[in-house]
């Protein structure tokens, strides 16, 4: 009795293992997640195929591995403007930025984080046009060149389609959600009710898992 109780702890012991050793390949394997809307806190970030502002089709997923800072964006939103350091560039087509509010590059620096370092990738996720519409890829290209994102290695704007028009991609806004190196959104400080704060929370995690 005790040798079959022994063989069928080691059974179900390999069993365990075969099933951890399956979800850890699937953790190693962003091209099978899914397109999911809105992203869940501590779950996967859902998988984006979309344009970047150099006109070439781009996967999200294909910077797992390192932290990722995504902020999603409406292009007529004076929180997001002063986030892309309209406070010194300026206001993209007229809209005044909202005072008070630093560039995303001088709050990375103040935690102690380089905004061109390696580890870290900087998405802007531009959602929304001016005029509420899916944005297009000239209107993409415009806001990158009024503030000078997208010219550091580490730095991408995704530009949405019609897809993401709904009121889940404009709760988002503004704000910023962190997915680690495992492709998991661990904080998010997105749209008007965060889960967790900018400053307090999202910023300073930032640094520790780098």
């Amino acid at each position: 009795m005790a040798i079959r109780w022994r063989l069928l702890g080691i059974m179900l012991g390999g069993l365990f293992l075969l099933s951890l050793a399956n979800s850890c390949t699937f953790a190693q394997k962003p091209s099978q997640y899914k397109l999911f809307w809105p992203p869940q806190l501590n779950g996967f970030y859902p998988e984006l195929e979309l344009m970047s502002s150099t006109g070439k089709k781009v996967k999200l997923s294909s910077f797992a591995g390192k932290v990722i800072l995504v902020e999603p964006i409406g292009m007529s939103c004076p929180a997001c403007q002063a986030f892309a350091g309209a406070s010194k560039k300026g206001g993209f087509q007229g809209v005044n930025p909202q005072p008070g509010i630093p560039s995303i590059d001088e709050l990375l620096t103040q935690q102690g984080v380089s905004p061109s370092d390696s580890r870290l990738v900087k998405v802007q996720l531009i959602l929304y046009s001016p005029s509420l519409n899916a944005p297009s890829l000239e209107q993409a290209q415009a806001w990158s060149r009024h503030f000078g994102f997208g010219q550091r290695p580490n730095e991408v704007i995704l530009i949405g389609d019609a897809r993401f028009i709904n009121d889940a991609s404009y709760n988002m806004i503004p704000g910023f959600q962190l997915i680690d190196k495992s492709y998991v959104l661990r904080s998010d400080s997105s749209g008007h009710n965060p889960k967790n704060d900018l400053y307090r929370e999202l910023l300073p995690m930032v640094k520790k898992i780098l």
